[in-house]
């Protein structure tokens, strides 16, 4: 087949890096932060990958933000449930939240 010759080779059991930064310290920390959503006392917190990726991609580590595991998952008004409406619903800016959250690499 002609077109075979133009498509990349791929090597078997090798996957290729899409650049997503991995950063452990800081989700750990994370998890031990309140909820960002106002008013929220849950004390199950999540890491919430929220950085501009598509859906079934995983943002940066450090594009993450701390929610409890209703506001991430599990409640009608949760971000995994809303997807881009969940920071209209809740009136917050995602870069605004995002920023408050060190981002050095002391962590």
């Amino acid at each position: 087949m002609i077109l075979a010759r133009y498509l990349p080779m791929r090597r078997k059991g090798i996957k290729p890096h899409r650049g997503r930064e991995l950063d452990p310290k800081y989700l750990a920390w994370l998890r031990n932060q309140p909820c960002a959503i106002p008013g929220c006392t849950s004390h199950y917190i999540e890491a919430a990958h929220v950085g501009p990726r598509g859906f079934g991609v995983r943002s940066n580590d450090r594009e993450a933000i701390a929610l409890c595991a209703g506001h991430h998952r599990n409640r009608a008004d949760a971000h995994h449930r809303l997807g881009k409406r969940f920071w209209i619903f809740h009136e917050l800016n995602r870069y605004d939240v995002s920023n408050r959250m060190p981002k050095g690499s002391g962590l």
